[in-house]
């Protein structure tokens, strides 16, 4: 999704698509179950369509196995062993919203459930059962579940433009998460923690068709954290107090590359803010001043 969002050359997209691909075939065979995981048959879902058949994905229809794993709540888990979230929701609603069933009952039944999942500041917290509801479970707020469920609203906004509640929430959303940008740029996931890469460049995705102005500023401050030279030049740490470990001109430490080759991915968005559910429609790319 990161490659998509950045515009990576075709032949990226191509090993990335392969290696999606094998990851898939590996998890559905392992779970013997198209349900499994709804989240993920909605990120590969997200990330696949358009390079590939996605009604096809080792024999597995990735929209339908999205459907199947709605429950009758809308809340989104494809079997008992399925964690439940915030994050699997708003992928489910993204990928319904993507190809065409939001207004079908389980879709709708989706979204409403994560509107639920929204709090009166407009922050959304991070559920995780079939009776969640932000409301009445006193919930925190989570700025990762509010970016992404800003991105997952907004492509739902696109699906059913005749819906009013959908926009409204949005906006209630953005105008929270605009308000969680430290100084510097950056986003932390909750109030008094380190900003981190990951969730500002979630952050940033989010608020660039509504706070450019935020998109930017988050854009300077990933600038900031990403190593300009070394064997591993590009690759952007996951938060500021990793600088002393990783350093411009040297290859990073064995016990941070998975974190960071983690931190990369998503703090990219930040670069070129993209709604997965908007591929074939872009938003314009972020420079950093």
């Amino acid at each position: 999704m990161a490659l998509r969002s950045a515009h990576a050359p075709k032949a990226q997209l191509d090993k990335a698509r392969s290696a999606t691909l094998a990851a898939a075939a590996s998890t559905i065979k392992a779970s013997g179950d198209p349900g499994y995981h709804g989240g993920l048959a909605a990120k590969n879902l997200l990330a696949l369509d358009g390079l590939t058949d996605v009604h096809n994905v080792s024999g597995i229809d990735l929209s339908k196995a999205v459907t199947s794993s709605i429950r009758p709540s809308g809340m989104v888990q494809g079997s008992p062993e399925d964690t439940p979230g915030t994050f699997p929701q708003a992928l489910a609603v993204m990928a319904v919203s993507q190809n065409g069933s939001l207004t079908s009952p389980a879709g709708r039944k989706s979204l409403t459930f994560l509107l639920h999942q929204q709090c009166r500041p407009g922050w959304f917290h991070y559920l995780s059962n079939d009776s969640s509801d932000c409301d009445k479970d006193h919930g925190q707020p989570d700025v990762d579940s509010t970016a992404l469920s800003i991105l997952a609203l907004d492509a739902a906004s696109n699906a059913d433009p005749s819906d009013s509640t959908i926009p409204a929430a949005r906006d209630r959303a953005v105008a929270w998460l605009a308000t969680q940008q430290l100084p510097n740029g950056g986003f932390a996931t909750s109030a008094g923690d380190e900003p981190n890469a990951n969730t500002t460049g979630l952050a940033a995705a989010a608020l660039a068709p509504h706070r450019p102005s935020a998109t930017h500023k988050a854009a300077d401050w990933v600038a900031h954290s990403t190593l300009t030279s070394g064997p591993d030049a590009g690759a952007i740490r996951y938060m500021p107090s990793q600088a002393d470990k990783m350093k411009n001109g040297q290859p990073i430490p064995d016990d941070l590359r998975d974190t960071t080759v983690l931190s990369t991915a998503q703090a990219i968005m930040a670069f070129a803010p993209t709604n997965p559910a908007h591929y074939s429609n872009p938003a314009p790319a972020c420079r950093a001043s």
